[in-house]
């Protein structure tokens, strides 16, 4: 979700009125000049690599709940 905004921050394009961005930019992370400070950080692999099956993941502090597509 931070990929939208960042792209727009890159290209230097204005959000557009009508959308509401969930995500941050994180051009600036990039660019090694800030951080983005997070309590939670959600993500998908939708692939197979090795032996790796699709999954999605919520991460907070010290928890991590993983849920993979597989039986």
């Amino acid at each position: 979700m931070d990929f939208y905004p960042t792209m727009l921050a890159a290209a230097g394009v204005d959000q557009p009125k009508n959308h509401t961005l969930v995500g941050v930019k994180f051009l600036p992370v990039l660019k090694n000049t800030a951080k983005i400070e997070r309590d939670t950080v959600y993500w998908h692999f939708p692939c197979y690599v090795g032996r790796a099956n699709p999954s999605s993941a919520i991460r907070m502090r010290n928890w991590k709940l993983i849920e993979i597509f597989e039986d």
